[in-house]
């Protein structure tokens, strides 16, 4: 762990003046209470995490975060993981390539060690609209179970009314997941199929966001890459909203609920994740 820890505090301390084009940065705080209604074996959890983006120049950019996270446990001591991802991507006119990997330190055996590599190509079009395809692979380092999870997410998004200051998005984007499983996880080497879609309205300084999806999803990576699920759950659908809003003085704030609903693995039960998340942001 404390080798991953000096390497991403490197990249997060890493000052301007060490590249000799033109750089933008921005910094993101975030806290995310969470908990389990009519779970067996989960109470409730917090995440605490720090993001970074800086870009270089017109054709580079890096991103990394770092997040903590404790989940309540009815019957064992917590589980806490510590989570490292950093993503670079290229630009070039309207295309965009991005590859990164994601570790995780954990006091959970099954999860600790785990590996995501992960990679996409994006492309936009005039302001219009625009589509990506990312990929993900994740290598748990446990032999048991002996698992690995293969997920594709393709995205489309079109801007509807838009004008300088304010308009509509609409985005979908689909979710395939296979787990290589033994011994098996809800039926073994089996697929996860799901859709999500996301609409957004903006004016100003301000955005309002609601999304949802529908489907099956089994250790999923989301947030193009920056979350993933390390739990046994099924997960079988949910739905949120947030709002995004930037002050005069350049610092952002976002707030935002999320509910999915689950399958847990190892018991009966059919629990509800309920998060919210608070960010505060600057860009530098």
């Amino acid at each position: 762990m404390k080798k991953w820890a000096v390497l991403f505090l490197a990249l997060l301390l890493a000052p301007h003046t060490a590249f000799s084009q033109e750089t933008t940065s921005d910094l993101g705080l975030r806290i995310i209470p969470f908990t389990y209604s009519d779970s067996d074996v989960k109470s409730d959890g917090i995440t605490a995490g720090l993001y970074t983006y800086l870009a270089i120049g017109d054709y580079h950019s890096l991103e990394t975060d770092i997040a903590y996270t404790r989940i309540g446990l009815d019957d064992r001591d917590d589980l806490r993981e510590w989570n490292y991802t950093a993503f670079y991507t290229h630009y070039r006119t309207h295309y965009r390539f991005r590859g990164g990997l994601h570790f995780v330190s954990s006091n959970y055996s099954a999860v600790d060690g785990a590996v995501t590599l992960g990679g996409g190509i994006g492309y936009e079009r005039n302001g219009r609209w625009d589509a990506a395809l990312d990929g993900f692979f994740t290598w748990y380092n446990d032999d048991s179970p002996d698992l690995e999870i293969y997920q594709l997410t393709p995205a489309i998004g079109w801007y509807f009314m838009k004008s300088p200051d304010a308009g509509l998005r609409l985005q979908l984007k689909g979710f395939y997941i296979h787990a290589d499983a033994d011994p098996a996880f809800f039926g073994g080497d089996d697929d996860y199929l799901s859709a999500e879609t996301e609409l957004s309205w903006y004016s100003g300084s301000l955005v309002l966001r609601g999304f949802g999806w529908a489907g099956e999803q089994l250790f999923p990576v989301r947030e193009n890459g920056f979350e993933r699920y390390n739990l046994p759950d099924l997960l079988q659908g949910g739905y949120g909203a947030g709002l995004d809003y930037i002050l005069d003085s350049g610092v952002r704030l976002r707030f935002e609920t999320a509910v999915d609903l689950l399958d847990e693995g190892g018991t009966d039960a059919d629990p509800t994740l309920i998060r919210f998340q608070l960010v505060l942001g600057r860009s530098f």
